[in-house]
């Protein structure tokens, strides 16, 4: 095994810190759209229209992972290995997308009794059905384009695609309420928004890939690596968004818009793991027989500082949480928000850790690990939702989450373990604790109640809190030299550039 020169890796290591945050302030920015519409559909068409809505937004999450077949997937790894390969990969696996997407939402729009559509969507309206349908076939090629921009190492453009195109959604619903319509009205719009943007990113896919063609060998070889992944998508998806459906099978609506409200703060550390993972997973496969220590290296440091950002998150989010729904949504959604949002904050934290675990998984080809341990811990979560959702109410399904996405990361802790040897910063975590806790405090004895005062609460904190881990050495002597050199050199840079602008 051939190891990879130190500066070589110094510069991709470089490159890889930069795209996870050009990544990251892009998806902050993307993610608004579903912060923004939350209010505005609680406060404009009620909680019980939010559940709805969050429920049929998870149905078409559900038929994408099926109707997609993973195919995403396989481009990554048929590029990241041969880039020569990129049109014939990306025109086989791009009509394979479109035809297996179109196939299953008509089979299922033509087939389904309405006791299933009001089990799936929320409501029995067989329009709201459809349009759902056409979101998931809209989705479908739309994910296949910003991957295909992924495994081109494009990750800053595919970035400001994806955020382009949830703006131009963001503002068509915006356009909608605005003009008094209703759900059924918001639906439509994203179908149009969603099939525009599609053909755009296609058409611009085409150039990217250098032209497409169609590779029968190519496909066969594309379903037999995605396919056996369909059941961790779908279990992934069980894991993530079964638990309204088991609210609105035992509850109403309502429950289920004053769950999915908590689960979209509680779930904000996302925003961390999503440009982790979106430039980790490439980096690990292009790695991985040349320098297995090197791609070993970027998952420790993808460890630590999603640790380092996910501690203070789950202490402080619950603190403000009470404050924060009465100002954007309403007093249902705010009573008793904060032990719901702690829950939900420490699962997903967990599933955030579980997921950078996958990278060996995926690089080896072991899918098949992955969807049997993912199964398993969404039949486990599916059990415990059930069961204490009934006693519970939608705390049962918050703590059912916390207990499987715990069970899910050591899983595929346990099965990485014999691909390599990887730390994962078990001490600098706990200094992690440690600093958060008075940054917590000073949230608790702020008591902020106004937008800028979480703000204000939420910069104080941070601050305290980026101090403490300094102290206690969360951060290296070593990292910090690097970080004040790297800051040092864009500063004069910039001041070098500045009399030739003029």
């Amino acid at each position: 095994m051939s190891s990879t020169p130190a500066p070589q890796r110094s510069r991709g290591a470089r490159a890889f810190i930069l795209d996870t945050a050009v990544v990251f302030a892009a998806q902050v920015l993307t993610k608004l759209r579903g912060l923004i519409t939350m209010p505005l559909i609680i406060r404009g068409l009620g909680t019980d229209a939010f559940g709805t809505w969050s429920q049929i937004l998870a149905f078409t999450v559900l038929v994408t992972a099926i109707a997609g077949l993973s195919l995403h997937h396989s481009l990554i790894r048929f590029i990241a290995a041969n880039r020569e390969r990129a049109g014939a990969a990306y025109g086989t696996l791009l009509l394979a997308s479109l035809v297996s997407s179109a196939v299953l939402c008509a089979l299922f729009g033509l087939s389904a009794p309405l006791s299933v559509v009001e089990s799936a969507i929320g409501e029995p309206n067989r329009r709201m059905l459809w349009l759902g349908l056409g979101i998931v076939v809209t989705t479908t090629i739309r994910n296949l384009n910003l991957n295909l921009y992924r495994a081109t190492d494009q990750i800053k453009f595919r970035s400001v695609v994806d955020f382009a195109g949830a703006m131009f959604e963001l503002v068509a619903i915006l356009v909608v309420l605005a003009m008094g319509y209703g759900l059924t009205e918001v639906l439509l719009v994203l179908v149009i928004a969603g099939a525009l943007i599609a053909l755009v990113t296609t058409l611009h896919g085409v150039h990217v890939a250098g032209g497409v063609s169609l590779d029968r060998e190519m496909l066969t070889s594309a379903l037999r690596y995605g396919v056996p992944l369909v059941p961790a998508g779908l279990a992934m998806w069980v894991l993530d968004r079964s638990d309204r459906f088991v609210i609105s099978h035992f509850a109403d609506q309502s429950q289920v818009g004053i769950y999915s409200a908590h689960k979209a703060i509680g779930s904000l550390i996302m925003f961390v793991q999503g440009p982790i993972q979106m430039a980790l997973t490439p980096k690990v496969m292009q790695l991985w027989d040349a320098d297995r220590r090197g791609a070993g290296q970027y998952v420790e440091y993808s460890f630590r500082v999603y640790g380092m950002l996910a501690a203070p998150f789950i202490a402080i989010t619950p603190l403000v949480s009470t404050a924060l729904f009465r100002i954007i949504a309403n007093e249902e959604v705010a009573r008793d928000s904060a032990f719901s949002i702690l829950l939900i904050a420490v699962g997903t934290s967990f599933w955030g850790l579980a997921v950078i675990e996958t990278c060996a998984l995926y690089a080896a080809g072991r899918t098949r690990a992955v969807g049997l341990l993912t199964a398993a811990s969404a039949t486990l979560n599916v059990a415990l939702s059930v069961v204490l959702v009934r006693s519970m109410g939608t705390m049962g399904a918050a703590l059912a989450m916390a207990i499987a996405y715990a069970i899910t990361w050591a899983a595929y802790a346990r099965s990485s373990q014999g691909l390599w040897r990887i730390s994962r910063s078990g001490s600098k975590l706990a200094r992690s604790a440690v600093a958060t806790a008075p940054a917590a405090l000073v949230v608790w004895w702020m008591k902020p109640a106004t937008l800028l005062g979480i703000a204000a609460a939420g910069a104080i904190a941070l601050a305290v809190y980026v101090a403490l881990l300094l102290i206690l050495g969360g951060v290296t002597p070593d990292e910090r030299a690097r970080i004040v050199r790297w800051a040092r050199t864009r500063l004069l840079r910039r001041a070098s550039q500045q009399p030739a602008a003029r």
